[in-house]
């Protein structure tokens, strides 16, 4: 079963790319328009540390290397699980939904596999730059096991995110227009892009056990960079299966409650 999924998944993914590659004007320009908001972001952060030397103990170079960390797993996360925007968006107004619940495949699989967004690979391609940039300028020893242990983090942050927009988009079968319910979850990782002493103990619970965005980012560059909470690192494979665990069955109890739009 799994070489069936796995082989259809690399089936659909290549069907992408042709299709994305027809248009290649569009392509890169969509490729382009995702990046120069990302660096306007990560200006903001440079200006800020025109006028202070470290924010709370964090220098520019260490926040840069949180931003650089969220930057590449949301990017590929776009990437990969984009397309449960389309679900929000028309597969349940127009009837589609109903088209995959009929289809020999798992529904969250489909949902998932169906679209790709590689244009998205721009703003990974710029998180990967702002992470090699903050390494070199803050000499840390980064061999093969780190590579490895960066490679992972990856994974898992991109799945973090992959994740909890699942669960967002649960509210596609009972709300009209959900996909403000799908953007508002997806826009909290900015709490996340700065380290998480700097807010109250609300929101760092909420960014590490509700939407745990800081096993995104904050957490892995602690491990890297070897502050006191970095080996909190290390619980990130776990939470990447709790937020699937939640999203799965979360999943599964709408789909029983679902009702068609009957259109």
């Amino acid at each position: 079963m799994l070489r069936k999924y796995l082989g259809l998944y690399g089936h659909m993914f290549k069907l992408n790319i042709k299709r994305t590659l027809e248009y290649k004007a569009n392509f890169l320009i969509a490729f382009f328009t995702n990046i120069p908001l990302q660096i306007i972001e990560f200006l903001f952060i440079w200006v800020i540390f025109q006028n202070i030397r470290s924010l709370n103990g964090w220098s520019f170079y260490e926040m840069s290397l949180i931003y650089g960390m969220m930057m590449t797993c949301k990017g590929l996360a776009d990437v990969f699980f984009d397309n449960l925007y389309e679900v929000c968006k028309h597969y349940i107004r127009n009837g589609m939904f109903d088209l995959l619940l009929i289809q020999p495949m798992n529904v969250i699989f489909n949902m998932i596999s169906r679209e790709f967004y590689l244009e998205a690979i721009g703003g990974t391609a710029l998180g990967i730059g702002i992470v090699c940039f903050s390494i070199s300028n803050l000499a840390i020893p980064f061999g093969i096991l780190q590579i490895i242990m960066f490679v992972l983090f990856i994974i898992c942050g991109t799945f973090i995110f992959g994740g909890l927009m699942l669960i967002a988009t649960i509210s596609s079968l009972w709300v009209v227009d959900s996909i403000g319910v799908l953007f508002s979850i997806y826009t909290l990782h900015q709490f996340a892009l700065y380290p998480i002493q700097l807010y109250n103990v609300f929101i760092r619970i909420f960014v590490t056990a509700i939407l745990p965005y800081a096993f995104v980012s904050f957490y892995p560059a602690s491990f890297f960079l070897g502050k006191d909470n970095g080996n909190i690192a290390l619980l990130t494979p776990l939470i990447v299966l709790a937020v699937w665990f939640v999203a799965i069955k979360s999943w599964s109890i709408a789909l029983r409650k679902y009702s068609s739009t009957g259109s």
